[in-house]
């Protein structure tokens, strides 16, 4: 992996002037590429550019997410200049020399290929070699570790005797089938060329993976229709929690949000919880519940609630209209997914969309934003239909580092939601049918 240089320090300090909220730099990781799940995002900007830019090195996308920013500001004339110089170029190495970036484990698999190259005595004594120098080399990384010797000898002993091994390699006329293992001999050097560099050329803008490119107004207001339906849940406990209205004037939330009958009872919702355009509180609008309709799943199942709401003559229910649910397609994975929520029983907030990373029966993993307070959210596709009830979420920070997103045992930081169909199954199986 490429070391860490001046240059990436001076990109560093250029990103975080240009793209200072942590939202910023989701958008440009997304746009580059990476998984936003890769990076341990925090709430200091500077600590998010150092992990994206050392994760984008790791990938080989700086240049990238160079040219994202030149995009977004062409005047900024140190983002071209570092452009051609920030991307960490792995040297040539004559094929008389061993690659000295090579690790010390690879180098441990050289008299194992030997063995597979052929027999004989020749063989035999180019092992016995290679694998004198091997503990050689294991008595100079010990002596390092334990500060036997500086880091400046360490660094010329380890050099050396990789250039004993490899000149014991070229010397022998064994023809390993794996080549890898010394560095080819330099190429000329070739000019690359930069797409940035060479305006006016056709075809340079691709789809990458997934298309994701949508009709802005189309989707705008679509948010803004399907964002009506959401409110604020505050129960007489003081927990205040998310959640959506489906056909027929029904409420859906989590379990852990409204557990029970006489929590409904003392709860209120709140619709048109948000601010505006010129950051002006909205009109709010407030209901109770009606528990002549209650269905519940406990929290450890499917970790819903399906609650009738209280209608109001003055101010119907049917003004906020009702979510659309996806009870066809399953999501896919890489998928863009959105969650408009009441985070720690605040004003309304969407999160961008971001990307499916698993589904595991009857789970939903995504790396869309939430945060307490936004359990029984309302989880968007990218066509506004509901494919999820969100309930969960774990990031770098914390408990084990993340949510498991898969029967294999992975650990990811993620969010989690019920997928909508598994809840409908249920319901079927309750004999509850919804309003068609």
């Amino acid at each position: 992996m490429a070391s860490w240089t001046t240059k990436l320090t001076e990109l560093r300090d250029n990103l975080l002037e240009l793209y200072p909220e942590k939202a910023d730099g989701k958008m440009v990781v997304d746009m580059a590429g990476i998984p936003s799940s890769a990076i341990a995002f925090s709430e200091r900007a500077r600590d998010n550019w150092h992990n994206i830019l050392k994760e984008a090195n790791k990938r080989k996308r700086i240049t990238d997410i160079v040219q994202i920013a030149i995009q977004d500001y062409p005047e900024r004339q140190e983002l071209k200049r570092l452009y051609k110089e920030v991307e960490v170029r792995e040297p040539l190495t004559p094929s008389t020399t061993l690659d000295r970036q090579l690790d010390l484990e690879k180098i441990r698999e050289l008299p194992k290929a030997i063995d597979r190259s052929r027999s004989g005595a020749d063989a035999d004594q180019l092992k016995a070699t290679v694998t004198e120098k091997i503990d050689d080399l294991d008595s100079i990384y010990t002596s390092r570790n334990r500060g036997a010797i500086s880091d400046g000898e360490f660094e010329r002993l380890r050099d050396l005797t990789k250039d004993e091994i490899a000149e014991a390699m070229e010397a022998s006329d064994i023809a390993l089938p794996d080549r890898a293992i010394i560095a080819p001999a330099p190429a000329a050097p070739q000019q690359k060329h930069y797409d940035i560099l060479v305006p006016g050329r056709k075809g340079l803008e691709k789809v990458v993976g997934s298309d994701d490119l949508i009709d802005i107004i189309t989707w705008v207001e679509a948010a803004k229709e399907q964002s009506k339906t959401v409110c604020k849940i505050e129960t007489s406990q003081g927990e205040s929690g998310t959640g959506f209205l489906l056909k027929g004037g029904l409420l859906m939330t989590n379990n852990h949000v409204i557990p029970d009958v006489a929590t409904a009872e003392q709860t209120r919702l709140t619709f048109n919880y948000k601010v505006d355009q010129h950051n002006n509180v909205m009109t709010e609008f407030r209901y109770r519940l009606d528990t002549s309709i209650f269905i519940t799943s406990a929290e450890s199942d499917l970790d819903y609630t399906l609650v009738k709401v209280v209608d109001d003559a003055q101010h119907p229910l049917a003004e906020w209209g009702h979510v659309h649910l996806e009870d066809f397609f399953d999501p896919n994975l890489h998928e863009k997914v959105t969650v408009i929520q009441h985070p720690q029983g605040n004003y309304m907030k969407m999160a961008l969309p971001d990307d499916v990373i698993s589904i595991w029966d009857p789970y939903l993993f995504y790396t869309t934003d939430t945060r307490e307070g936004s359990s029984g959210s309302p989880v968007f596709n990218i066509r506004w239909k509901v494919v999820a009830l969100h309930h969960a979420g774990k990031n770098e920070q914390s408990y084990e580092g993340g949510l498991q997103i898969d029967a294999e045992g992975t650990i990811e930081p993620a969010n989690r939601g019920i997928l909508i169909k598994r809840i409908l199954q249920d319901l079927q199986q309750r004999n509850f049918s919804l309003p068609q």
